[in-house]
């Protein structure tokens, strides 16, 4: 469920994303003192959210956002969409090659989703320009199978762990969070930890 809203304070253009024990909260800079808000619910409360009138929904996530904005206000349509995973077996075939979320279709959880569109756009295109440098045709069966190869590298782990992170963040036992509040203090005390997880988050591609 996307919105845009506008804020009594600047973002900075500093994107958040809020793990709380009923939903994830993204909140995702835009121009000036606007931003867009991103709630990941359960299908059973989406009529909730959706029929909400505006300014209790304003004051519903400037509260889950700790109004770390001040005061809120809906400013757009709401946009409503079913999350659904997708992973390929293949991401090619004869005569076409699948990019973006036809080839990984992933929760907004862990924010990558996007970067691997951009990955796999720059992994295929490296491949064309090497065949095209040494006067191949622009892509080959050989050319392919490395990209699919690459790709599934680069995404497949982070897919599996994607799935593991949302079902433990939709868990709403008591176990569940004590384990997911340990594992946010973990990444974001150790070094190690936590610097892997940015660099994945704002790698550049070559």
């Amino acid at each position: 469920r996307r919105l845009f809203r506008s804020h009594e304070k600047p973002h900075n253009n500093v994107a958040y994303e809020c793990f709380l024990y009923d939903k994830t909260l993204a909140i995702l800079p835009l121009s000036q003192n606007f931003s867009s808000a991103v709630i990941t619910i359960p299908n059973e409360v989406a009529g909730f959210y959706k029929n909400m009138p505006d300014d209790e929904l304003a004051e519903n996530i400037s509260t889950s956002f700790a109004e770390q904005y001040g005061k809120m206000k809906v400013c757009s349509e709401r946009y409503s969409y079913p999350l659904v995973s997708v992973y390929a077996e293949s991401f090619y075939k004869e005569n076409f090659v699948l990019l973006g979320d036809a080839a990984v279709g992933m929760h907004p959880v862990t924010a990558h989703g996007f970067n691997f569109g951009l990955r796999g756009q720059n992994t295929l295109a490296n491949l064309i320009k090497r065949n095209l440098q040494i006067g191949y045709p622009a892509y080959t069966q050989a050319a392919l199978q490395e990209y699919n190869k690459l790709h599934k590298a680069a995404t497949l782990p982070f897919y599996l762990t994607t799935n593991q992170i949302v079902k433990l963040y939709t868990n709403t036992s008591t176990s569940a969070r004590i384990l997911r509040k340990g594992l946010l203090k973990l990444s974001n005390k150790v070094m190690p930890i936590k610097n892997h997880l940015t660099s994945k988050l704002t790698e550049i591609a070559a």
